[in-house]
């Protein structure tokens, strides 16, 4: 049985050597999106990737927004090594929500940096996530906070950025 830690370094590897573009989705909700892991063979493990905030904001920094683009992207923004797009987000029962959440995709020269200098910590939170489906299905009463209070769902707050940051991500748009 492999510690937490080794866990980690296993799962940073797999990462390090996939050729795909990586798909972080920056929202604990976003677990739903991904079927609670049922969805495909390609989503059948969620992670929680760690990282610092400077880290993180450093990354939006480089991103170009993919939606939403008349004509598409810039040649300038084809050469970003971070996508972003904002999708809706969703309830523990996969109802809209009324905000969006971010997905970030990360390629190239940024993949390699974010993999091997800015991920802190990764926590396979698959069994969870199944769980968390477990009980919704079975309970069509819990509430959120329920799901909180039981460790299912853990509290979410807005994630404050620099005005210059916002305005790059195109978040006011949303």
């Amino acid at each position: 049985m492999l510690d937490d830690v080794s866990k980690s370094q296993c799962l940073l590897q797999a990462l390090l050597q996939s050729e795909d573009i990586f798909r972080l989705s920056y929202t604990h909700l976003n677990r739903y999106r991904a079927g609670y892991s049922y969805k495909d063979p390609g989503q059948a493990r969620i992670l929680a990737i760690k990282m610092k905030h400077e880290h993180f904001q450093h990354l939006l920094s480089q991103a170009a927004v993919t939606e939403g683009q008349k004509g598409g992207l810039t040649v300038e923004e084809r050469a970003k090594g971070v996508r972003v797009q904002w999708d809706p987000e969703r309830s523990p029962r996969i109802g809209m929500l009324d905000y969006r959440s971010i997905q970030i995709g990360i390629s190239g020269k940024v993949s390699n940096t974010w993999a091997n200098e800015w991920v802190v910590g990764i926590e396979d939170v698959t069994e969870k996530a199944r769980e968390l489906k477990r009980v919704v299905d079975e309970d069509n009463d819990i509430g959120v906070d329920e799901l909180v209070k039981r460790g299912l769902m853990p509290v979410e707050r807005e994630y404050e950025i620099s005005e210059e940051l916002r305005m790059l991500l195109q978040m006011d748009e949303r």
